[in-house]
């Protein structure tokens, strides 16, 4: 078994190897702040994150309730794991100083909607995180995760048209996929990466129109969050990640840091 089958403990390495290298880099402390990790999983970003930051307070948020189940049962200190459909609630309006909103757009069928609530239950003046691989890159269909099939060795496999690319999977069912694993239900969420399509070219349209100011944008040829699950050296995208088109296809993943004006 791979050290990341585990999806709760590949969580915790991310946030105690990558996220708190993240923000230490932004001189981001959370200690004292209140924040919400939206598509928070089965909690192992919480619990990668007390460890650094033992006074921040933890709301986080899953539309997955197998997921919400696993991470209570972690016991997490000063974490509460709540039900996506929590988050219109009027209790949570210009609540928290930081948003952690990590590979989640992506399978976001209303990026911009969801994004609005993202704002709203954002203190003016607060900070919000997100992370996203480009649809058009390498494997921005997140096909290196299917585990039964060589798709996750093709490059570029996801843009192929559906007729050509769902018969590529046609091995992959469910009941193959280990309980707890790393890839368990990739199917569904594969298949709404292919509606959205995400963009840094659309991201970016959608911060200026909900005025969200980009504090900082790092796209990554190797991406660290990649680069830890295989041991890859991290590599920024400096050659091509200003140019539109080119961007797109040679970031494996892009960074931002937004502030709520």
């Amino acid at each position: 078994m791979h050290r990341f089958d585990n999806y709760f403990e590949y969580q915790k390495e991310l946030a105690a190897k990558v996220l708190v290298a993240y923000f230490e880099s932004h001189r981001i402390d959370l200690n004292g702040k209140k924040v919400a990790d939206i598509g928070c999983g089965e909690g192992g970003i919480e619990a990668g994150l007390v460890e650094r930051y033992p006074q921040a307070g933890f709301t986080c948020f899953d539309m997955n309730e197998t997921y919400l189940a696993k991470a209570r049962a972690q016991n997490i200190p000063r974490c509460e794991f709540l039900s996506y459909a929590l988050l219109d609630q009027p209790e949570f309006v210009d609540r928290f100083d930081f948003v952690i909103f990590r590979e989640v757009i992506q399978s976001t069928i209303e990026p911009l909607a969801l994004m609005k609530k993202i704002k709203t239950v954002s203190k003016p003046g607060s900070l919000i995180h997100v992370a996203f691989p480009p649809y058009a890159s390498p494997f921005g269909g997140n096909q290196h995760v299917a585990r039964y099939s060589l798709i996750r060795f093709l490059p570029f496999v996801h843009l192929l048209p559906d007729p050509l690319f769902w018969p590529l999977l046609a091995d992959q069912r469910p009941e193959k996929e280990r309980p707890g694993s790393f890839v368990q239900g990739f199917l569904e969420e594969l298949r709404a990466i292919r509606r959205t399509k995400i963009s840094i070219g659309y991201f970016r349209k959608m911060c200026r129109a909900l005025n969200l100011f980009i504090i900082s944008e790092e796209c990554y040829f190797i991406r660290p969050a990649i680069a830890m699950r295989y041991g890859l050296p991290v590599i920024l995208n400096s050659l091509f990640g200003r140019v539109p088109v080119f961007r797109e296809i040679a970031t494996s993943g892009a960074l931002y840091l937004l502030k709520k004006n």
